[in-house]
């Protein structure tokens, strides 16, 4: 009985704080937004999502293995696909697919790539980085990092500078964040609830 009453106010204080935390945020978000013009607001909210997720990337593209690359093979796959081949250098998703794939068959892919596009997802990309998670249970690669080496516009090819493995993937900075503020906190307020 005293197990189960305690359970109950243990699951309704995760659910106040909970609550809580989302008032903090929603609250954070829009006093800012309550003094300035709605065109004002709009631009000063477009410009910190750009800013943080830039940041956030920059924070994100160390890899833990990094992959050497020949300058002068960049340069010239990119005047290749300038002439309208292999245009799947374009998009991070292909690259990130075709060297996930190698990993797996090093003598080359005959038939259809191990490692399927539909198994990837572009988690962040800017003009000149990216970052595409892979989600496949034949693959040891948890995250593969690509850079726009020769051209940082959408004529600019995509090259694999390294890649993160399984066993230690990376959380997102938002979920490293929310579990330093809020994790010695929900420790703290439970046990001295359950007291």
């Amino acid at each position: 009985m005293k197990v189960r009453k305690r359970q109950k106010k243990k699951n309704m204080l995760i659910g106040i704080m909970g609550i809580i935390a989302a008032f903090v945020l929603v609250v954070t978000l829009l006093l800012p937004l309550s003094r300035t013009s709605g065109v004002e607001a709009k631009k000063k909210v477009n410009s910190e999502i750009e800013s943080s997720a830039a940041s956030e990337l920059e924070t994100r593209m160390s890899p833990e293995i990094e992959v050497p690359y020949d300058l002068d093979v960049v340069e010239n796959t990119q005047k290749s696909v300038d002439a309208g081949h292999s245009p799947w250098n374009l998009d991070p998703g292909f690259v990130a697919q075709v060297f996930a794939s190698l990993q797996l068959s090093p003598e080359g892919i005959v038939g259809e790539y191990p490692i399927a596009y539909e198994e990837l997802k572009v988690l962040q990309q800017t003009t000149s980085d990216a970052i595409v998670e892979v989600n496949s249970d034949k693959s040891a690669i948890a995250a593969i990092y690509l850079k726009r080496l020769v051209r940082q516009d959408d004529t600019g090819i995509w090259t694999v500078v390294g890649y993160d493995l399984k066993n230690n993937v990376r959380k997102p900075l938002h979920s490293r964040l929310t579990e330093a503020v809020f994790s010695g906190l929900y420790e703290d307020l439970i046990a001295s609830f359950l007291q």
